[in-house]
């Protein structure tokens, strides 16, 4: 019974990826999207495939989907940390390499059979990248006079939701890695499901950026 209540509460947290992917593909080949946005829906159609693979191998392919799931967030940081640097309005090249190195970093420890760093660390280095990337993203927008008004630009909710989702999800990963360290499993599936949450709240930001994308932009006016 408590089972079959985590699988449908998790099917919930996930139908935000799926809301994800319906809107877009709307934007695909629409040529009012801004060309920033234009293959952000990648990001969706992969969200969907990691989805549709934890159910398919929840009862007899677990080792498989770990796997898959590193590979997800390797692609999770690479895809989004590009975005925003690809956004950024003063690009710096130091910022750059140290993305670099941090997804070098990253990639290395989970191909090696003996990891760099511990799982939660490397869970914890991703957030805490896209953390940073979101701030700096901001930094500059209040910085700068924007010509459009802020919340109908797709890139003010991409980074907003991801800022959002790992700002949250930063504390609970850590936490995960007590519960762990002290074998409370019960508690630890809870945790696990309040976890998928924060990305729920990404995805539903990235609904919003899609949205905005096919809209006309309003003229931003102080």
């Amino acid at each position: 019974m408590e089972l079959t209540v985590y699988y449908i509460l998790m099917g919930l947290t996930q139908v935000p990826y799926l809301l994800g992917f319906i809107f877009s593909l709307r934007t695909i080949n629409n040529k009012s999207v801004p060309h920033y946005m234009r293959n952000f829906y990648w990001y969706s159609v992969v969200g969907v495939i990691i989805v549709c693979m934890y159910w398919m191998t929840r009862v007899d392919g677990r080792a498989l989907f770990v796997k898959i799931h590193w590979i997800a967030l390797v692609f999770h940081l690479i895809f989004l940390g590009q975005f925003i640097l690809y956004i950024l309005p003063k690009k710096s090249s130091l910022l750059s390499a140290s993305f670099k190195f941090i997804v070098l970093i990253v990639t290395i420890s989970l191909i090696v059979k003996i990891q760099l760093l511990p799982t939660f660390m490397i869970f914890t280095i991703s957030n805490l990248t896209l953390l940073v990337l979101c701030v700096i993203y901001y930094i500059n927008l209040f910085r700068s006079a924007p010509t459009v008004f802020p919340l109908t630009e797709p890139s003010f909710w991409v980074v907003t939701g991801i800022f959002l989702g790992m700002g949250i999800s930063f504390p609970i990963t850590i936490f995960l890695e007590f519960l762990g360290s002290n074998s409370i499993f019960r508690f630890m599936k809870v945790i696990m499901l309040i976890n998928m949450i924060p990305y729920a709240i990404m995805h539903l930001s990235f609904v919003k950026a899609y949205q905005c994308s096919i809209q006309p932009k309003l003229p931003f006016t102080s």
